[in-house]
């Protein structure tokens, strides 16, 4: 069974791009090295926000979804109905909302990047 991906076959370079490198482990993501096509490596994800969020609510302007890390990190992605712009809130730009449980009460006020 050969798996196959936009970019070419698996493990491989495709007529279609680079493929994904070879190897990796469970768990692991692959991580760009540089800007270069194809300068990617399989890594330990390290910090990684859940892909379901652990919140979500719907208003008449925006869509907000809400993540915690497994190590304590958190972000709020803020979508504009309209245009589906994106901004998203964390820690970084929210230093006085320690987790998420904290910041998701005040999210339309929380700083959007």
């Amino acid at each position: 069974m050969s798996l196959k991906s936009p970019f070419g076959p698996i493990g491989g370079g495709g007529a279609g791009g680079t493929g994904l490198p070879a190897g990796g482990t469970v768990g692991q993501i692959i991580v760009k090295q540089s800007a270069a096509t194809g300068d990617a490596i399989w890594a330990d994800s390290g910090v990684s926000y859940l892909p379901v969020p652990d919140n979500e609510e719907t208003t008449t302007a925006f869509i907000y979804m809400g993540w915690e890390s497994v190590s304590g990190g958190w972000l709020v992605r803020r979508r504009d109905r309209v245009t589906f712009a994106t901004g998203d809130a964390t820690v970084s730009n929210n230093g006085s909302y320690a987790n998420l449980t904290a910041a998701w009460p005040d999210r339309a006020a929380l700083i959007y990047a």
